[in-house]
């Protein structure tokens, strides 16, 4: 019984692990992708039907890109515990 509680707890941790890896790495694409748009262009996203956020300036984005690792580092530990 306690084998299969440790193995399960192996399983999430080793999957919550790699959810993190693939964040970082679509982190790193999309802020390099990001990062050739000028400053005072403009994301809208659409949050729901006929619905979208106010538009948000990509110097914005690119400013809010050095705190990401530290964001997602603390999401994954956050779910790991």
């Amino acid at each position: 019984m306690h084998t299969r509680l440790i193995d399960k707890l192996i399983e999430q941790s080793t999957s919550i692990f790699k959810q993190f890896l693939l964040a970082q790495n679509a982190l790193e694409i999309g802020g390099n992708i990001i990062a050739g748009f000028a400053d005072n262009a403009c994301i809208v996203a659409t949050v729901g039907p006929n619905v979208q956020i106010e538009p948000i300036p990509l110097y914005e984005v690119k400013d809010y890109r050095a705190k990401m690792p530290q964001f997602l580092l603390e999401t994954f530990h956050g779910k790991l515990v």
